[in-house]
């Protein structure tokens, strides 16, 4: 019974300390080896979640702690089990986002020895993890059950806060009985520690100073990054001291509630003489790379300076050869770069002005055009969806087609509107999961926008919402396959090959599967009715199905884009006199 109780007291001690390090939910997967954790989770007072599939379970604390913006624990017994962890680990690892793994595990003693449900669990996440700790079983311990409990959470969240942010493996080892009957009292701690990543010290070097205030043409690129009302304030101050534009990608929380946001530069960088005529001299990069590979390729051949924000694991490579980085906290490094800027002047001011109007006509071009394509296309509701949402609503975005939409033809909108992806490693996997998740973090409606492989992989994730009764609203864009291939270069092979090996039409009926999970699932199929059902409040998860016809969606985004470089040619011929030097519109692309 002594190493029951002290698996109980070690298990009671870390979690103690960890609520009060600011964890205030956890994940549990059911499992034997994992029983002391779950008994102490139960009892520390915070919220739990439990879900039968160790993988959504990883992905829907990766979308709670970034909804919520503390770590978040997620609890898993030893074997397998503890593999299924590695795809959010990779994700929460790239987007810098603090996951605590905690996988229970057999004593040291027994690995290697063929017993059941053991594997080497020590190094299952290799280098995507900021700290990996083997913890010896509490039996082994003796007095020093409480000390050894208190140094492995401040080590925890030590590395789960540290600069930058990101997920931390606390494998445990509990040797058998697991846990005593009856369980003793709690053991809340007294927290003698405190987190030792202190602020970070942000520096202008001479070089970054000089490219600031030398550059004509700037613009500052936002590309996706967690809602933070920081790093929106002080993008707002260096655009306004500096008088550079705000290309703001539609996961970036910069664009939605952002008057000044340009948003569909994806577009008008397509037209030949508006690109050539907006080459900037200085791009300040915000976090990771933005979607668009229009934007990304426009900037690598413009060959202008660059300043890249980063605060992540991975040092953003910038894209031209003139690079130079600042790292540290993105607000932090915003408002130091603002506070170096010199006062804009009028050619900046005019500068401004150009690539803001310029934005107005396409988004404008785009909102008649898509008005008259006819049908809900795949455009169309991104559109949608990012017009409609009720205040105080988010909305996560799936990889592949969704995201693209969103940032292409998703527009702007006054009200703000939070919004999540997984963008770290840009995979479909968990997608469905970790909207649920944010829907616990925020505490507020969440809408997921997915594709129908997407929903798929990760079709347990239902079961969490529903489990949970979820304010989850899932539209899910049925193309019955990937659609995203249509635009690749595989594409021109042979149709039967690409319909077979990229495509992969399943034919499943998405309302059917969401009912048997016990969703309320209904199909949709003009924009009207679409706008109607998301501004209809909803206590409990839901899906909306909204049939799409695959074939035709590369088409209409084709005309869409050459409705706005219509209205640019006008631009052009200096209807909106935008660039006076240029009296022809030249090629389109």
């Amino acid at each position: 019974m002594t190493t029951a109780v002290d698996n109980q007291r070690f298990a009671d001690g870390l979690i103690s300390a960890l609520v009060q390090g600011g964890v205030r939910h956890a994940l549990v997967a059911p499992g034997s080896r994992s029983t002391p954790l779950a008994a102490a989770v139960h009892r520390s007072g915070i919220e739990v979640v439990v879900h039968f599939d160790e993988r959504g379970a990883a992905f829907a604390a990766l979308g709670l702690a970034k909804a919520s913006g503390r770590p978040v624990p997620v609890i898993c017994t030893s074997g397998t089990a503890a593999a299924n962890f590695l795809p959010a680990a990779v994700e929460a690892s790239l987007d810098a986002v603090p996951l605590l793994l905690l996988t229970a595990d057999r004593p040291n003693w027994l690995r290697g020895r063929g017993a059941p449900q053991t594997i080497d669990q020590r190094h299952l996440y290799a280098d995507f993890v900021r700290l990996a700790i083997d913890q010896e079983p509490p039996s082994t311990l003796g007095d020093q059950v409480p000390h050894a409990a208190l140094k492995l959470a401040a080590d925890a969240l030590a590395g789960l806060n540290g600069n930058p942010p990101g997920p931390v493996h606390l494998n445990l080892q509990f040797d058998e009985p697991l846990s005593p009957h009856p369980l003793p009292q709690f053991q809340d701690l007294p927290a003698d520690w405190s987190n030792l990543a202190g602020p970070a010290v942000i520096r202008i070097t001479e070089a970054i100073s000089r490219s600031l205030n030398g550059a004509r043409r700037g613009i500052i690129v936002a590309g996706p990054l967690v809602p933070d009302a920081a790093v929106v304030a002080a993008a707002a101050e260096l655009s306004a001291r500096t008088g550079f534009p705000v290309f703001a990608d539609a996961t970036s929380n910069l664009r939605y509630g952002n008057d000044g946001a340009v948003s569909s530069y994806d577009v008008f960088l397509r037209h030949d003489v508006t690109a050539r005529e907006l080459v900037p001299d200085l791009v300040i990069q915000l976090g990771r790379e933005p979607s668009s590979k229009i934007l990304r390729h426009w900037i690598t051949a413009s060959n202008a300076d660059q300043i890249v924000l980063n605060h992540g694991p991975d040092r953003q490579e910038p894209a031209t050869r003139h690079g130079l980085h600042l790292d540290g906290p993105i607000a932090d490094s915003l408002g130091a770069l603002a506070s170096a800027a010199e006062p804009c002047s009028a050619e900046r001011q005019e500068w401004l002005s150009r690539v803001r109007e310029i934005d107005r006509c396409v988004v404008s071009a785009l909102a008649g055009a898509m008005d008259h394509t006819g049908g809900l296309s795949e455009p169309a509701i991104a559109r949608t969806v990012a017009e409609s949402l009720p205040p105080k609503h988010g909305l996560f975005v799936s990889s592949s087609m969704p995201i693209r939409d969103l940032d292409w033809f998703g527009g702007c909108r006054v009200e703000p509107m939070p919004v999540f992806s997984n963008r770290g490693a840009n995979g479909i996997d968990g997608i469905l999961s970790s909207a649920a998740g944010t829907a616990i973090g925020l505490g507020q409606p969440v809408t997921l926008l997915t594709g129908d492989l997407a929903l798929l992989h990760d079709i347990n994730g239902l079961a969490l919402a529903v489990q949970g009764q979820l304010p989850l609203t899932i539209v899910a864009v049925n193309n019955d396959g990937g659609g995203i291939f249509d635009m690749l270069p595989v594409a021109g092979q042979d149709p039967k090959f690409v319909e077979k090996y990229f495509h992969t039409p399943h034919g499943l009926d998405l309302c059917a599967i969401a009912r048997a999970y016990g969703l309320p699932a209904t199909v949709i199929s003009t924009a009207s009715e679409l706008g109607a059902a998301l501004r209809q409040p909803t206590s409990g998860p839901r899906l909306i199905e909204v049939p799409v016809e695959r074939a035709s969606a590369t088409i209409i985004r084709d005309r869409l884009r050459r409705a706005a470089h219509q209205s640019l040619n006008a631009a052009v011929n200096q209807q909106l006199g935008l660039f006076p030097n240029v009296e022809h519109p030249g090629a389109v692309a």
